[in-house]
């Protein structure tokens, strides 16, 4: 049965794929469009944000490198021919729609256990949920989305002309067979090998050693029927496949310890790009933050850019405040522009758009699984402190080997203080004929730490202006600063029996008193 027949719904006014602007308008007051509620939807995060970390996520679409390569293998008559065919021309206008890793993670890191609600992928985004379906991934990549990918089993003659000495095919075979396009047989069969080769490049990404169906060569020896060919159905199953596998993988590896250094890294087939759409198309806080809206283009992913460096900091905090201003209910509705398309208009009336009514919230009772992360976290915690006190430790240590470094050096300037000190005091003391009186000196680098020096044979006398007594105690402050006054690297200070602090300028003075 042709497509026109199987869709009665849609106005037989159409012509080539288009439906009146009649026929829109009350498509889109029907009831099917309406958001409906469902009922309560019970559902579950895959993974917390508490377990959402920094990663490392490839894609194997890279635009930029596939034009360029096209434009020095093909002629320009070629590539002509190659960029004007209608399933593959709207992605070689998306070089500027760049990829954000750290934005694809964190957006599939909130996938919900969606095992109830169809094919589609629904996201929870602070305390509401936006679906990501077939609909979405159609508005986005403008790619036909509807129809049986079912082909007959027939022999290739691309294969059997270009490829026959291999067992099967992959896009490292293309490259090899496009790189020399001069020894190809005509120019259609370089377009035809060039279609082949941005279809598993780009809305079907993966790597480059994969294998390529033999039915796709039969396919593209008839370009018309290539073009005709529901490629977003393929397209959107190996993305949605990308992006559930990549929420597994993830929940699997919480159960292995990772070693110190190892981070979650995963590589991501299909076309994950229209994720990213679909975050700009749907929050507004996150578009604000990681891209630009340059037009209102049709399909959607030609409107937007990507800004260079997304970091993983600014994700998280941009998503906490999605969660505090976004509007209830987000989902994309197609434009009546947009569902003049056939392929758009099918879609959403076998699959309208609705946002799920859900429940509140009720903490689940701890698990075991529970336990064990929170053990593992604690112990992170712990791990955390001992790596913070050792730093410290030997912080400290180098702290106190400055400080022993110094005093061994304050120590020596000291000991020449004394020596000066002992041979001036002694000689104003024979000056004065004074009599004997023991003394003893005592220094150390502060007041309350004082280190006693030997008795001086030469300190039998006291100076009168310094006073008398049995015993004084000289103390020495720790910054010596430069020579100056009696000849002393430092500043001293004497302390008298009855702790009167001689100054500075009171030894100058004294020493510059006649003898």
């Amino acid at each position: 049965m042709s497509e026109k027949n199987s869709s009665p719904e849609i106005s037989p006014k159409r012509t080539q794929g288009e439906i009146e602007v009649s026929d829109t308008k009350k498509f889109m007051s029907s009831p099917e469009m309406n958001i409906a509620d469902p009922g309560m939807v019970q559902y579950n995060r895959r993974v917390p944000d508490t377990e959402i970390t920094r990663a490392k996520i490839n894609t194997f679409v890279n635009i930029k490198d596939i034009c360029t390569k096209l434009n020095r293998w093909l002629t320009p008559q070629q590539y002509a021919a190659v960029v004007d065919q209608r399933c593959i021309k709207q992605f070689l206008g998306l070089s500027n729609l760049g990829w954000a890793g750290q934005l694809f993670h964190n957006i599939v890191m909130r996938l919900t256990d969606h095992s109830s609600m169809g094919d589609a992928l629904w996201f929870e985004v602070g305390e509401d949920l936006g679906r990501f379906s077939i609909n979405e991934f159609c508005l986005i990549t403008g790619m036909k989305c509807v129809g049986s990918t079912h082909l007959p089993l027939v022999e290739s003659r691309l294969i059997t002309r270009y490829f026959s000495t291999v067992r099967s095919v992959s896009r490292e075979h293309l490259e090899l067979h496009l790189s020399n396009a001069a020894n190809l047989d005509n120019d259609d069969d370089a377009v035809k090998l060039s279609l082949l080769y941005l279809t598993f490049s780009i809305p079907l990404s993966n790597a480059n050693s994969v294998k390529i169906d033999p039915k796709f060569f039969a396919l593209a020896d008839n370009i018309a029927e290539f073009n005709d060919f529901p490629w977003g159905v393929l397209s959107w199953e190996a993305t949605r496949t990308a992006i559930c596998n990549s929420v597994e993988n993830r929940v699997a590896s919480k159960r292995i310890p990772l070693k110190k250094n190892d981070k979650v890294h995963y590589s991501v087939a299909g076309f994950p790009h229209a994720l990213l759409v679909w975050a700009y198309e749907t929050l507004p806080t996150i578009a604000r933050k990681f891209s630009s809206k340059y037009e209102h283009a049709i399909p959607r992913m030609l409107s937007w850019t990507t800004a260079d460096n997304v970091r993983f900091d600014d994700v998280m905090s941009a998503f906490t405040e999605v969660g505090e201003k976004q509007p209830k209910g987000f989902v994309m509705m197609p434009t009546e522009e947009e569902l003049k398309d056939l392929w758009v208009a099918r879609l959403y009336l076998k699959n309208p758009s609705v946002v799920p009514k859900l429940p509140p919230k009720t903490p689940a009772p701890p698990t075991s699984s529970d336990t064990n992360s929170e053990w593992r976290e604690f112990q992170k915690e712990i791990r955390g402190e001992v790596v913070s006190i050792k730093k410290e430790v030997v912080s400290i240590k180098k702290s106190l080997a400055s400080l022993k470094k110094g005093q061994t050096k304050s120590n020596k300037l000291m000991r020449r203080v004394i020596k000066m000190l002992a041979a001036n005091v002694s000689e104003k003391g024979q000056g004065k004929g004074q009599g004997e009186a023991h003394t003893s000196f005592h220094f150390s680098s502060s007041p309350e730490t004082k280190v006693q020096t030997p008795e001086s044979d030469a300190l039998k006398t006291t100076p009168p202006h310094i006073g008398t007594g049995p015993q004084y105690d000289v103390i020495l402050d720790s910054d010596l600063g430069p020579v100056a006054d009696m000849g002393v690297q430092a500043a001293m200070e004497f302390l008298t029996a009855n702790k009167v602090i001689v100054s500075r300028e009171d030894v100058k003075a004294d020493n510059n008193k006649p003898a």
